[in-house]
């Protein structure tokens, strides 16, 4: 059975919470080395560590701990992270935004205002339409502008 590596820089206690999260029963963790056994997809095991350094982070625990693990672990899977949802996209952007440096903190909070922006939008645009069709209309308010 083949296996994958993963660095997912975790230590002590955080390592067996990490394992517990993510249901490995065929994996084993070393000092900072999680080994997945096939059948176990990378972006799970990636997204278990992220959200045990943002749950600890979120709740100021241990600070000097998590955020430069959190930080160590975006900065060397920054591919991956791109992959996860856009749920978890934020979550990241918000705790640059909670505990980076004054540009980190500008950036991320620029990119998680912009995405929630786009939210709304969307659903204001969802609601409008669904507005438009249950009144048999499909003429737009605002002389025809589309937003």
């Amino acid at each position: 059975m083949a296996a994958t590596v993963i660095d997912v820089a975790l230590s002590g206690d955080i390592r067996e919470t990490f394992r517990a999260t993510t249901g490995l029963a065929g994996g084993r963790c070393g000092e900072n080395i999680c080994v997945i056994t096939e059948g176990v997809a990378w972006i799970p095991a990636l997204l278990a560590a992220i959200q045990i350094h943002i749950k600890q982070l979120r709740n100021r625990r241990d600070v000097e701990v998590h955020w430069p693990a959190f930080q160590v672990l975006v900065a060397e899977n920054t591919a991956s992270v791109l992959a996860l949802s856009s749920r978890w996209l934020i979550s990241v952007c918000d705790t640059f935004a909670d505990y980076g440096t004054p540009v980190e903190r500008r950036n991320a909070l620029l990119l998680s205002m912009f995405v929630n922006m786009i939210r709304v939008a969307d659903t204001y645009r969802y609601l409008l339409d669904q507005l438009l069709i249950v009144h048999g209309r499909r003429s737009y308010p605002w002389s025809g502008v589309i937003v």
